[in-house]
């Protein structure tokens, strides 16, 4: 059982008694990164961009203290819609409207609607024949994955932060979660206190986790561009763990002891612009942990910024060294800035000016229906006799009578205002009232084209999405394979324990018994669930998971994928019923024809308007077109194929007639076998042969480093 467990102690304030000495590595590293953060967080905060970012978290939700009086609220420059005082409200016209439109909470509750319906759709092409044989398994790995660890709800957190903040940013890596549980193995009901319990590990999850991170704290690169994921070097971020589950995730860690229970980084960014903290715990058993990533350097680092400790240093946990970083921004807001434009930028300043004619529109309405008056009376004004509007008072009058104080409605003017104000909201943020829901034109066929062309606003941010996911799948391939590719020890004392452990999860690929203890160490690789199935035409895709046992079923090779990696759009869009009616209904009345023709001459124009309709071809094809598709793409070259005499094609030693087909990359030999495929076959044939490295350790030499 790991010791971690049973570092999950009571909590006690008190300081550690030891004097941590760190090694020369230790402080070197622990020296760079601090100054490296330092840079990165400086530069952050000359942007200016978490002013912004505070007041669209102020702005989306709706305030309920409006009409408190005496409160102070800040007012607003029409020129720039920036903040400028402290005015108070609520103290002597406390009648007066003071609504705010939850403008900025409707528009990013819309685009969530509309982007985030699905989980992406991947399009996998490869750059050399080795790869294009594995592309439908890699497709299926893409897509078992984000269905497991449920991506669509993950991706409706980037594309929130994507709106609110201009920008979003998240973290691919493999996690563990374990934790230690007293289980009952024997009830005494005469006693229960003598019930027999044993202890055992659970694990909560094990596999591949994506995590959307605050864009507070995460700092990257200063050299970072748009659209250029070269450019982004190094990143950190800063992440709170209550200390008991940050002793489960690094206690093992030998500096750990060194560690407070009270270690949380005050970060001003949580500083509220009255003064006031917001966001903060007040728990006292918060630890702060800072990761840092340094792709150039090949470097990992994790420490404890509120006392500078290092818990670990080493090299990046991805073997083909990626970060684990995928980020991307709303709208361009330079060519050399990765931090983009947000929805409360693009409508601040009119939703100011809005908001205010709005509130003076329905004063002037109140007035109109809820009039003042002036009786007739013998009291005497008090103060400066100064009388103050206010719907439905009355005030004295000594001329004996009563008289209505007429107040004219708000004019035609005021609404067409209002109108045209709440239109360039509506432009100015690219999402019209259509696409919240508000039917316009006559017919169906005028509303769904005025959607469609509505739609087609969101284009750009779209593309953003789809390069951050792309991203984000190259990482999860990386890692996928990984996980997969790396078996896991298991130890075992007795042939009893052995044998139950295969009934549950599979036979071992490799076995070693100790002659001094007669201790059972086996590794195992992990089943792989993916739909496709295995034919003798290679694998086709399918409804249903199969799973896959390594190298049994699935060889190395088969995991392992490279090339051009692409997300369609539209494939995480919400689509119109009746528009997807249309659209199949023109499709089916296309290539329907086609099948009664022959698939030797039919099938590839087929596929090429299927592919443009962004459908699949599994869907649309029939089995026997299916059977001959398979078959042709799975056909091999021959390794010598004729030459034309007319072109001189006369072989050394006076033979003619056939050259070698090269079918590798230029240069490379015909007779060459890359070292991944002969290292595939090897372990194939002794699984005993094949690293054995425990997939706990996947990225670190602990697996909470991969936290």
């Amino acid at each position: 059982m790991p010791k971690k467990f049973d570092k999950v102690l009571s909590l006690k304030e008190k300081e550690p008694k030891i004097t941590i000495k760190l090694s020369e590595e230790e402080s070197t590293a622990l020296d760079f990164v601090k100054d490296r953060c330092e840079k990165m967080s400086s530069y952050f905060e000359s942007l200016g961009l978490t002013e912004i970012w505070k007041e669209a978290d102020e702005q989306y939700v709706p305030s309920k203290e409006d009409n408190v009086p005496g409160r102070k609220i800040f007012a607003q420059d029409e020129t720039t819609g920036k903040r400028s005082k402290l005015i108070p409200v609520g103290d002597t016209n406390d009648w007066k409207t003071r609504t705010s439109e939850p403008t900025l909470l409707t528009k990013i509750q819309t685009v969530m609607s509309i982007i985030v319906d699905k989980n992406p759709k991947v399009n996998l092409k490869a750059l050399n024949s080795k790869y294009d044989k594995t592309i439908k398994v890699g497709n299926a790995l893409l897509d078992g994955s984000w269905d497991s660890s449920n991506f669509k709800q993950y991706l409706k957190l980037f594309v929130f932060n994507l709106a609110q903040y201009g920008w979003a940013v998240g973290r691919t890596y493999p996690k563990i979660l374990k934790r230690k549980k007293r289980v009952m193995t024997e009830f005494n009901p005469n006693d229960p206190s003598k019930s027999t319990f044993e202890d055992r590990i659970i694990t909560d999850y094990s596999g591949l986790y994506r995590e959307i991170l605050d864009p507070y704290r995460v700092r990257i690169d200063e050299m970072t561009k748009p659209n250029d994921p070269c450019s982004l070097n190094d990143w950190y971020f800063d992440k709170d763990f209550s200390y008991d589950t940050a002793t489960l995730e690094f206690g093992d860690y030998p500096n750990w002891k060194y560690v407070k229970p009270n270690s949380k980084k005050t970060d001003d960014d949580f500083v509220s612009t009255e003064g006031n903290k917001t966001n903060q715990p007040s728990r006292t058993d918060i630890v702060t942990i800072r990761f840092y990533e340094n792709r150039d350097k090949d470097l990992y680092v994790i420490y404890v910024p509120d006392q500078d400790i290092p818990l670990y240093s080493g090299p990046l946990p991805n073997d083909d060294g990626k970060l684990s970083i995928w980020q991307t921004y709303w709208i361009l807001r330079n060519f050399k800035s990765p931090f983009g434009v947000s929805l409360w930028e693009l409508i601040r300043q009119k939703k100011g000016l809005y908001d205010k004619f709005n509130n003076m529109t329905m004063d002037q309405l109140q007035l109109s229906i809820y009039k003042m008056f002036f009786y007739s009376g013998t009291t005497a004004f008090s103060g400066d006799q100064a009388i103050k509007i206010k719907p439905g008072a009355g005030y004295p009058l000594l001329g004996g009578d009563v008289k209505w104080m007429e107040v004219p409605g708000p004019g035609q003017e005021s609404w067409d205002g209002l109108k045209f104000l709440k239109a360039g909201l509506d432009d100015d943020s690219g999402v019209p009232p259509i696409i919240e829901g508000e039917l316009t034109g006559k017919t169906l066929g005028e509303v769904l084209n005025a959607k469609e062309s509505a739609l087609k606003r969101l284009g750009l941010p779209l593309d953003n999405i789809c390069d951050a996911l792309t991203i984000e799948a190259d990482i999860s391939l990386s890692w996928l394979y990984q996980i997969y590719s790396t078996p896991e020890i298991k130890t075992f004392t007795t042939d009893e324990e052995f044998n139950a452990y295969q009934e549950e999860f599979g036979q071992a690929n490799a076995m070693d018994v100790s002659p001094d203890t007669g201790e059972i160490t086996a590794t195992f690789y992990k089943e792989v669930p993916l739909k496709v199935q295995k034919t003798e035409n290679g694998f086709v895709p399918s409804k249903e998971y199969n799973y896959f046992n390594i190298p049994k079923d699935l060889s190395l090779t088969d995991l392992r994928w490279k090339g051009l990696i692409t997300i369609d759009k539209t494939s995480i869009v919400n689509p119109s019923v009746e528009i997807e009616k249309q659209r199949k209904m023109e499709l089916f009345n296309i290539v329907t024809p086609l099948f009664a023709q022959p698939p030797e001459m039919f099938s590839k124009p087929a596929k090429r308007i299927i592919e443009m309709f962004d459908e699949s071809v599994e869907d649309w094809f029939p089995d026997m077109w299916l059977q001959y598709l398979q078959q042709s793409e799975v056909q091999e070259q021959p390794l010598f194929i004729p030459v034309n005499p007319m072109m001189g094609g006369e072989m050394e030693g006076g033979q003619s007639g056939m050259q070698p087909n090269y079918s590798g990359d230029m240069g490379q030999a015909p007779s060459g076998r890359d070292r991944e495929t002969i290292s595939g076959q090897q372990n194939m044939q002794n699984p005993g042969l094949q690293k054995v490295t425990s997939t706990e350790n996947i990225g670190s030499p602990k697996e909470s480093g991969l936290m």
